[in-house]
């Protein structure tokens, strides 16, 4: 096997050793270290980061070695500095094997279920049996105990490392301040508490629970796997030299690993579904993408289509409309009709095509309303007149109301004489057989509303809203009135893009009342 291939194995023997001495030297209560990482480190090396079978068996016994040197080097009995290492190797192979479908971050509920089953509960039971026969074998009275005590410091470790092992990514370590910043703060303030709490002899581990939830939060499972191990080294450390809560209590080791185990298995069930959460918001932040993009896609397609349909219907209402005058020669009373209807169609198609490239500037963000003081009375009158002759061929009639002479409002001229041309049309198309609409003006508290009413069927309450929708008709689609269900929406658009709002209620006709409410002129002005 070549050098380079060689190195990650050495490096996780020199790793194994290390930690293999630290947990002998500083957390050994009798025959068994309160604290146990090296199994978590060896198989997150197996399951995750070995390239292939060869190399994970070769690691697995460079560790194994390790274990026995680092014994040998503290002293421990030869059954025991071999004996303890090869039920480890043991307790690594079964847990790789239990977990071997687990897939990282734990976020599933299967994955945590089965990897908690396995490398934190059956795995170490299996190396705690096999510890307890050795220490049996050297005299060892409470084997109960201290198999108990075993399986308590492997499982930890398990718990504790192996998913910060399995889920850090290079991601970790690439990760904006803000977010770097609030993982530090988190870690310091769960430090900060386990040495307040393990300093004195006060019992407060109540303290350390939502700390490390903050942890949780800040970097999932890795953030809590290092906030606890962090309490770890703090607590089993403080607590061995007769510091903290649990220091002048019998068994007070053991009180600390129950305390520990109750954070990882609260860490771990949490952070599995913070991770599903991000699942889930991924899962919408690209989808919002991608609506965005169909979005953006639809709103230059409208603009493109309509800006080439607007260029040849030029040059045809501009022939008809000679035509009709009589400058190409004299028609017939027959030929003069159809003229004028090609000259009304295609103004028809001319006011549609303006609509979509409004709505897509409207969608892109890029329409503007230029507000200038503006008579209610001339607006309205030459609405109604484009009105009239866009609907000739309905029989549509049209009646002013109360339209007072002095009302000015605030507005964009063209913007509200479209909205306003776009509901007039609206009303004689919906409107009852043959079509009344009629408009009024009133003025209340500083404001003017424009009213378009029409002798129609009317729109029910519950499709008030639905009305404005791109694309709705109202359930005329079956119909033959013509109309694609776009003017309302464009229009509430305009209205709003001034600063006022449009709606619907029950009309004076019988039918629907569509009005448009905008600001009044300041009375300097309208004066």
């Amino acid at each position: 096997m070549q050098l380079k291939r060689l190195a990650p194995i050495a490096a996780l023997g020199v790793t194994v050793f290390a930690f293999s001495w630290a947990s002998i030297v500083l957390f050994r209560e009798g025959a068994v270290s309160a604290v146990w990482p090296a199994n978590a480190v060896v198989l997150a090396f197996v399951i995750r980061w070995a390239r292939n079978p060869d190399e994970a068996a070769l690691g697995l016994g460079a560790a194994v070695g390790a274990m026995i040197g680092a014994n040998i080097i503290c002293g421990l009995p030869p059954l025991h500095a071999f004996g303890f290492p090869l039920g480890n190797g043991l307790e690594i192979a079964l847990a790789a094997w239990l977990v071997r479908d687990v897939r990282a971050p734990l976020s599933g509920t299967r994955d945590l279920i089965r990897f908690l089953g396995g490398a934190v509960v059956a795995a170490p039971a299996a190396g705690a049996v096999v510890a307890a026969a050795l220490m049996a074998a050297s005299g060892e009275q409470n084997l109960i105990g201290a198999g108990v005590r075993w399986w308590l410091a492997d499982a930890l470790g398990m718990a504790v490392v192996a998913p910060v092992a399995l889920s850090l990514r290079r991601a970790h370590l690439r990760r904006d301040r803000p977010g770097v910043a609030a993982s530090i703060a988190a870690q310091l303030a769960v430090a900060a508490a386990a040495g307040l709490v393990f300093a004195l002899p006060y019992p407060m581990f109540y303290l350390l629970f939502p700390l490390v939830m903050l942890a949780v939060f800040a970097d999932r499972e890795v953030g809590g796997a290092i906030a606890v191990a962090g309490v770890a080294l703090i607590a089993v450390g403080a607590t061995m030299f007769g510091y903290g809560p649990a220091a002048a209590t019998p068994h007070g080791l053991f009180l600390v690993q129950g305390m520990l185990a109750a954070l990882v298995l609260t860490i771990h069930p949490v952070a599995a579904v913070l991770r599903r959460l991000d699942g889930y918001t991924a899962v919408l932040e690209r989808e919002r993408a991608r609506a965005v993009a169909l979005s953006d896609t639809k709103t230059r397609f409208l603009a493109h289509v309509s800006h080439e349909i607007r260029s040849p219907l030029t040059g045809v209402v501009t022939v008809a409309e000679l035509m009709a005058s009589g400058a190409l020669g004299v028609l017939t009373p027959r030929q003069h009709e159809m003229i004028e209807r090609i000259a009304a169609s295609g103004a028809e198609i001319d006011a549609l095509s303006r609509d979509l490239i409004d709505a897509a500037a409207i969608q892109a963000g890029k329409a503007k309303a230029v507000l200038a003081d503006v008579a209610v009375g001339e607006v309205v009158a030459t609405a109604v007149e484009t009105a009239r002759m866009r609907t000739r061929d309905q029989g549509a009639k049209f009646v002013l109301g109360v339209v007072p002479a002095e009302a000015v409002l605030r507005a964009d001229p063209a913007r509200l004489r479209q909205a306003l041309v776009n509901l007039l049309v609206n009303a004689a198309k919906y409107g009852g057989r043959p079509p009344v609409v009629q408009v009024d003006v009133v003025e209340v508290e500083g404001r003017v509303r424009i009213t378009v009413s029409d002798n129609g069927r009317g729109v029910p309450p519950d499709r008030r809203e639905a009305v404005f929708g791109d694309f709705d008709r109202a359930g005329a689609e079956s119909t033959d009135i013509e109309g694609w269900g776009v003017g309302l929406s464009l229009s509430r658009e305009l209205v709003r893009l001034q600063g006022g709002e449009l709606g619907v209620s029950d009309g004076a006709l019988g039918g629907a009342a569509f009005w448009i409410d905008l600001p009044g002129a300041p009375i300097s002005a309208a004066a």
